[in-house]
């Protein structure tokens, strides 16, 4: 009766034992762990870096100039989707001049860290890579823009001659004008009240001397140029200074040496070339006046419209003989006339 009990009490007893043996050995349908009897934690992700480029107006752009910097917005998120604020993140550019310099910016309340980036002075395209680690995994983003340092302002001079001709030549002692437009080519107009300065180097004498004028209504400067006694190729340079910095331009006048006649005009207009004319002729008593009259023409035999320096000498002047009115050296244009007095 009592091992009639205990046979079956046995068979229970050893499919317990058998049940915790692969309960042990990973039978009995339990999810895989490998063996380590635990699940290990997800590899940190790092934060998720977005840029977007715009003017500091706030509208998107892809370039920017001298007058339009651009300001880059670097949003950082957690791989949860959430902003990460009070982050440094550090950005590089590969063209352009990055403000802050330092390259580091702290994250806003909204997860975002703002740069500028300004044109420095050279064309062409690049990036700017912002970076930071977070959770222990560095994380970047990137953002290309192009840079240009073309300004939109046209600087245009242009030489006439006394004529109101447009010319790239003159000869030597010319008298010419030079006129200086500045145009806003955003709107096709012309700017008024900027300073131009000018540079003719040794070309000549120029009016203002100072070498500055500025532009009226119509966006013109205008000066004025004496040209020297030297021949040759002269450059003529034009600057202004506008918005988001100076514009320059420059054109170079060829000058001839002058081909100049002394002589007068008979009464039948013709030029007799080397010969003063003297009013009354013939010879002056003691204290007698004569009026001595010059024509200067040029290789065409038309009086000269620029200025010429003449000197007049003879015995009776160097041993104080004789005075003249007005007294050498005289500057005279086409033609002079001066008075000639005997004094002895």
């Amino acid at each position: 009766m009592i091992y009639g009990w205990i046979s079956p009490l046995q068979r229970t007893i050893f499919s317990l034992f058998l049940a915790i043996a692969l309960s042990a050995c990973g039978g009995g349908g339990g999810s895989s762990d490998n063996g380590g009897g635990f699940v290990p934690p997800p590899a940190p992700e790092g934060a998720d870096i977005s840029l977007n480029l715009a003017d500091l107006a706030g509208n998107r752009i892809t370039e920017i100039t001298p007058l339009k910097d651009g300001l880059i917005r670097v949003a950082v998120k957690a791989p949860n989707g959430n902003p990460l604020p009070q982050e440094v993140v550090t950005a590089e550019v590969s063209i352009g001049r990055l403000v802050p310099e330092s390259g580091t910016a702290l994250t806003d309340d909204n997860g975002e860290a703002l740069y500028i980036v300004k044109a420095d002075g050279v064309d062409g395209a690049g990036t700017l890579t912002a970076s930071m680690a977070y959770d222990g995994v560095a994380s970047s983003g990137s953002i290309n823009f192009s840079v240009t340092t073309s300004l939109p302002f046209s600087l245009t001079p242009t030489i006439l001659n006394d004529d109101g001709v447009q010319v790239t030549t003159a000869s030597t002692g010319d008298r010419l004008t030079l006129i200086v437009s500045l145009t806003d080519d955003r709107v096709g107009a012309p700017i008024k009240n900027q300073v131009i300065t000018v540079d003719i180097d040794d070309l000549g004498i120029l009016s203002p001397t100072s070498g500055n004028a500025v532009t009226n209504d119509d966006g013109d400067a205008t000066f004025v140029i004496a040209v020297g006694d030297l021949s040759g190729a002269f450059p003529i340079k034009a600057s202004a200074v506008v918005p988001g910095g100076g514009t320059t331009n420059s054109l170079t006048l060829n000058v001839s040496q002058a081909v100049r006649k002394l002589g007068h005009i008979d009464s039948e207009g013709n030029f007799v070339e080397g010969v003063i004319k003297i009013a009354p002729s013939g010879q002056l008593s003691p204290g007698g006046t004569a009026a001595l009259t010059f024509n200067v023409v040029d290789d065409e035999l038309k009086p000269v419209t620029t200025e010429e320096t003449l000197t007049i000498s003879s015995s009776c002047l160097s041993g104080n003989l004789a005075a003249l009115d007005p007294s050498s050296p005289i500057s005279l244009g086409g033609s002079m006339t001066v008075a000639y007095t005997a004094q002895g």
